[in-house]
């Protein structure tokens, strides 16, 4: 009597049924293709999909297109999105949406040709990656079956086991294992070919990526993947929890948390052999609670039949339940059945426990979201999906950025405005300290404003300074050309006002200008402090590519130009009082007001002596004429004849008419002197707040303006052209660049 016992086993796209009894062993076994296998087998001529909604037949005729080719033209939009001269042209986001359209231009149904399932598998070499795949592709029933058909052994799995050792240096460590019948045929290093049914029935290529980098390169390569199964180990995230502050990143939890919301996304936990179910949802807490919740919702929106996100295996005991199952097919005849019977036993009970089935289903048929698994065949549906979260990816990347470009452009602006605000702010602030104040905001007439007017003071006030002056120069007409001594210092009015002039006008302001155009240099250097406080967080707020749209290198460039070195060489000391000294050479120019008073007092003089001479000569005339010797005149002359006492008195007259004359004409001469005076003096205040501010402009406050212009212009350009992009956008935004059901943004 014989006692036999029947067991189950799924062993992925086999199924075994494993048979034992005390007196012999009878095993068989049966491989056959899953439907899903069977359909995934090109034909030449296979079905074309209804172009027509089964729910909304009336929909237009862009509605009733394959979603290929819906989303083959909604993705052309979004590259169109990423094109120049637009602010978010990011060679990155243009790249994946290309990889995008390229996942959904290789599968087509209306051609007949479909490429294969892309499994990602991810991890580090301690946490047992490459054990996944050595585990999966290792089936000992095949090489059994082909060893009895050719009666020579398979080396298939050695060669799997040994695929690294001939490619020591590869980097980064990404190998494409893929269907052929010739094993390791490939002339990429990164491409490991092996003869393997599993392959070839499923139609699956596995992407495994050893000890992961995370940057581009590895990023581009996981969004073409199908499904993702990152891999970790039980004892590798005990440990990042307990020392969390001690660890470096991991690259690997770090991808995942980038994928976490990708369909097909999971986290395999490697245990050693004998694991608790469930031992994985205790070291949930080393993993971020953000990225698991993702993770799960994620699982649990996709139609699988495996709805966990986190798998637990132990790959050891995958494993070892291959050597099982090999040393039961190669038992000879001889061997005792219990023996046998116990390897099989090893076997169930290893590979059952061991978890890689739920791993091998969801390779076989990665899950879908729900809006994608309606009216499209499998196929199709998945490169959908793939193609559609490169797209979502790298539109949400193109929405931060241009949220990232606006945010910038506003600080942009708030920068300019502030370094705007205290360049100006400094200037008025030295200005006042000047008293260097425009007329609207002069000092109010109090007794402290009429000290600094006092003509002792000195005042630093523009028309203090030019009141002192006037009075030096006042000074000089009475006391030195006084009207009376102008009959002997005519030659020298000149002389005398030049000399008043050149050490009065505003000297004591100029000597101030002078002595604060020192203070340049100060204000350079704390307005540039600044200044480079605003461009660092300017650097600081934003990446690399966003930083050069706004920090462009001509802003660079003309900073370098305006730098306190540079300012230094400008600089001279009649920078500020500029004005005073132009205004000076206009007083003592030739033909100036100087000149002007020093020709009318010549010709008052000469009209004074000229009456006086004449007077006096009349006078000397009509006394020789009354006198006896006025034979001595011509008869002519005897007419003039007067008493000495008339000539007396008309010569008296005449000298006080001559001096009221002098007088009267030098003191029109003044008159129009001081009128001279004033159109040159009265806009010396002016000129001189005006050549201050420039002055502060293109030296202290060089590098500020420059960068604020500079700043508002690159500003107001990318404005412009986020505004020229708003329809294009608002389009992706309102579906116009997303699948009807499942939107993009």
């Amino acid at each position: 009597m014989s006692v036999r016992s029947t067991r189950l086993v799924d062993f992925g796209s086999s199924r075994l049924t494993v048979c034992s009894g005390r007196r012999g062993f009878a095993g068989s076994t049966k491989r056959r293709a899953t439907p899903r296998a069977e359909s995934q087998r090109p034909s030449p001529a296979p079905p074309s999909p209804p172009l027509t909604n089964r729910s909304h037949s009336g929909q237009d005729a862009a509605s009733r297109l394959s979603a290929s080719l819906r989303i083959r033209n909604k993705l052309n939009i979004l590259e169109t999105l990423f094109s120049d001269p637009s602010p978010l042209r990011f060679s990155l986001g243009k790249e994946r949406i290309q990889r995008a359209g390229e996942l959904v231009a290789q599968t087509s149904s209306h051609t007949g040709t479909q490429r294969p399932l892309r499994i990602g598998v991810v991890g580090t070499r301690e946490s047992g990656t490459a054990q996944l795949a050595t585990a999966l592709l290792d089936e000992p029933l095949v090489e059994s079956a082909e060893l009895r058909r050719t009666k020579e052994p398979v080396d298939r799995i050695d060669a799997v086991g040994r695929r690294y050792e001939r490619r020591a240096g590869l980097h980064p460590k990404l190998l494409r294992i893929f269907h052929d019948e010739f094993l390791g045929a490939s002339e990429d290093e990164h491409h490991f070919a092996v003869p393997h049914p599993w392959l070839l029935d499923q139609h699956i290529e596995i992407v495994e990526l050893l000890d992961p980098e995370f940057n581009d390169y590895t990023i581009g390569e996981l969004y073409s993947c199908d499904s993702l199964f990152f891999v970790s180990d039980a004892a590798l995230l005990s440990s990042r929890s307990r020392f969390a502050g001690k660890v470096g990143p991991d690259s690997t939890l770090q991808l995942l948390e980038y994928f976490a919301d990708k369909p097909g996304t999971r986290l395999v936990i490697n245990h050693a052999p004998g694991f608790a179910k469930g031992a994985g949802s205790s070291l949930e807490h080393s993993i971020n609670r953000d990225t698991l919740d993702v993770l799960k919702g994620q699982a649990r929106r996709t139609s699988s039949g495996v709805e966990s996100a986190l798998l637990d295996v132990s790959l050891d005991e995958a494993i070892a339940a291959n050597e099982a199952l090999r040393q039961a097919l190669t038992s000879s005849p001889a061997t005792s059945s219990d023996s046998a019977a116990r390897a099989w036993e090893d076997f169930a009970t290893l590979y059952n426990s061991s978890g890689v089935r739920q791993i091998k289903s969801l390779m076989e048929r990665p899950p879908l979201e729900a809006a994608l698994n309606e009216n499209e065949s499998f196929q199709e549906a998945i490169s959908v999906q793939t193609a559609l979260f490169a797209a979502r990816h790298a539109l949400d990347e193109a929405g931060n950025t241009r949220r990232t470009i606006v945010e910038l452009i506003n600080k942009a602006r708030g920068a300019a405005n502030v370094l705007q605000r205290d360049a100006q702010s400094q200037e008025e602030s030295w200005m006042r300290s000047l008293f260097l104040l425009p007329a609207s905001e002069t000092l109010p007439e109090t007794s402290e404003s009429r000290v600094h007017q006092r003509s002792g003071d000195r005042s630093k006030r523009v028309e203090g300074s030019v009141r002192d002056s006037r009075g030096v120069v006042e000074k000089s007409f009475a006391s030195r050309l006084a009207w009376w001594r102008i009959w002997w210092r005519v030659d020298d009015v000149r002389a005398e006002m030049e000399t008043a002039i050149s050490k009065s006008f505003a000297r004591d302001l100029e000597s101030q200008l002078r002595f604060e155009a020192g203070k340049l240099l100060y204000y350079s250097q704390k307005l540039n402090d600044n200044l480079a406080t605003y461009i660092a967080s300017l650097k600081q707020t934003n990446q690399s590519d966003a930083e050069q749209t706004i920090l462009t290198p001509t802003l660079l460039n003309a900073l370098r130009a305006d730098s306190t070195e540079e300012v230094a060489t400008r600089l001279h000391a009649d920078i500020l009082s500029r004005p005073i000294e132009e205004r000076r050479k206009l007083l003592l120019a030739r033909g100036g007001p100087i000149d002007v008073l020093s020709a009318r007092a010549q010709r008052a003089v000469l009209s004074s002596v000229t009456l006086v001479g004449c007077a006096g000569i009349t006078s000397v005339v009509g006394t020789v004429a009354s006198s006896p010797w006025s034979s001595a005149l011509p008869a002519a002359l005897s007419h003039m004849a007067m008493l000495p006492s008339t000539a007396g008195g008309l010569f008296a007259f005449a000298t006080v008419a001559s001096a009221w004359i002098l007088q009267s004409r030098w003191a029109r001469a003044k008159k129009k002197f001081w009128r001279d005076w004033e159109s040159v003096a009265n806009g010396l205040d002016d000129d001189l707040r005006l050549n201050f501010h420039e002055a502060f402009r293109s030296t202290a406050a060089a590098q500020s303006h420059t960068a604020s212009r500079e700043l508002l212009r690159v500003a107001a350009e990318k404005e412009e052209a986020l505004r020229g992009i708003e329809s294009l956008w608002q389009r992706v935004k309102d579906g116009g660049a997303h699948d009807n059901k499942q939107p993009l943004s």
